[in-house]
């Protein structure tokens, strides 16, 4: 290969002053595997397609075509599965919020906290509440404007500052798990399992420490910062009307697609597949039947809430999907300039096994969501890469890809350019970096802790 591998060093590190410099993500990582690829060309590599594995098609005949050809069956790829999944589970928690669905299940869930007297011994609660939420509304600045809007009004009814109950919630969208969260479902993928099973088996377990260990640290760190000052709190006006009204109930809907894929899976009854796209679909087209019975036939406004699915759907596709696709194909580009061969090698010379390459990826991850404040962008640039080292250096896909999950959803809560800690911060009228020191030892004690219990539970 020459001086491919070195020459994809170099552009990946200019890429990531790139998305330091706020430069779009998309195009960045798109632009870069492309003038990867284009150096591996020039250096003698005319076989770029054997990247695709076993469904690689025939060269066009010209290896500058293939390059292109590439591109595009990367594209197919992605949008006629994994990336589908992600944009109809985008399309469906859109219409959830829609139509009020989402805003019950919140009220519903913040109902036990409101007779409770002992302000701070509320924090708890409200972070497994917000969490639970997550499992229904998988965006991390969905679930936060909606969570500013009706559980913040709540916490500083019974006595929390602003500023610890704005932290609280930003932390509340740190943990991706769930059947519907994009990255959730990208790993899952990428290891070959089940979106359900790998809930069950893998997520949940891996939480558990951090969702205990998260909120007893606000617990103990909020009221410090309440006392030492600092936080300049300005009245923003934010009131709970905001937030789409509907029959408590109908809290039932954003749930019934996970309790179906639930019961229709291996881990319940295994005689009846339940696909996550089918079970999204079925209940979106059951909600519209009951739309239009609330809205005594009024099939205008029934239908144009329903088009609230496809337009989510757009939206995901170019902020998530597209950034996947992306990704990819710089991934495909340090595979075929010999990067991820060299870097195995290197790892057999040193004697690095498993635990320590997944600990550099995750390293580079948390660097990334850091700097840039995108856990899904950190995410997707590095998973792709698991399916090959993991198997090569005695491992599974899961061990390494998980900790890389964690990693960049935990810790873009750190970051002060991420969109949730903006948004919180100007809700309540402090600056972000004030934010994010009340952010830090919740944060980084459950980044530990997750660690270290993947370590425990993986390996």
């Amino acid at each position: 290969m020459g001086i491919a591998p070195y020459c994809a060093i170099l552009v990946t590190l200019v890429a990531g002053w790139a998305m330091i410099k706020r430069f779009k993500t998309h195009l960045v990582l798109i632009f870069s595997g492309i003038a990867i690829i284009s150096v591996a060309i020039l250096c003698g590599q005319t076989k770029i397609l054997n990247v695709l594995g076993a469904k690689a098609p025939a060269s066009t005949g010209f290896v500058w075509f293939d390059m292109m050809d590439l591109m595009r069956f990367i594209f197919m790829g992605q949008v006629s599965g994994i990336g589908l999944t992600i944009m109809v589970a985008g399309g469906f928690s859109g219409y959830m919020i829609k139509t009020g669905a989402s805003s019950s299940l919140v009220r519903l869930c913040l109902m036990p906290l409101r007779g409770i007297k002992r302000p701070y011994l509320v924090l708890p609660l409200a972070y497994w509440l917000g969490e639970l939420c997550y499992l229904v509304i998988p965006s991390q600045g969905g679930l936060t404007m909606l969570l500013l809007v009706a559980m913040l009004p709540v916490l500083v009814g019974i006595g929390i500052s602003k500023p610890a109950g704005a932290a609280l919630i930003v932390t509340c969208s740190g943990l991706s798990w769930g059947p519907a969260s994009g990255i959730s479902i990208l790993a899952a993928q990428t290891a070959g399992i089940d979106p359900v099973v790998f809930l069950v088996n893998y997520q949940i377990p891996i939480m558990l420490p951090a969702l205990v260990l998260i909120p007893v640290l606000h617990v103990l760190v909020q009221p410090y910062f309440d006392r030492k000052g600092g936080d300049t709190v300005e009245s923003t006006g934010q009131s709970e009307d905001k937030a789409v009204e509907a029959p408590l109930w109908y809290a039932l809907f954003p749930v019934l697609p996970i309790i179906l894929l639930v019961i229709f899976s291996p881990l319940v009854y295994s005689a009846v597949k339940l696909d996550t796209i089918t079970a999204l679909l079925l209940v979106w087209i059951g909600v519209m039947l009951v739309e239009a019975v609330r809205y005594k036939g009024n099939f205008t406004k029934v239908f144009a809430e329903g088009m609230e699915f496809f337009h989510t759907m757009g939206s995901t596709f170019a902020l998530i999907v597209t950034l996947i696709i992306c990704a990819e194909i710089f991934a495909a580009g340090l595979k075929i300039s010999g990067l991820i061969s060299m870097i195995l090698n290197s790892a057999t010379a040193w004697g690095l096994g498993m635990s320590p390459m997944t600990m550099l990826l995750s390293g580079i991850i948390a660097l990334v969501s850091l700097l840039t404040g995108s856990g899904v962008g950190a995410f997707t640039s590095f998973v792709s890469l698991s399916g090959t080292m993991a198997p090569a250096l005695g491992g599974t896909i899961e061990q390494m890809c998980i900790p890389m999950l964690y990693t960049a959803s935990l810790l873009r809560c750190l970051s002060p350019v991420a969109g949730a800690v903006i948004v919180s911060a100007a809700a309540i009228g402090i600056h972000p970096f004030s934010l994010v020191r009340r952010l830090s030892i919740p944060v980084l004690g459950g980044f530990f802790a997750m660690m270290a219990t993947c370590f425990i539970y993986l390996f």
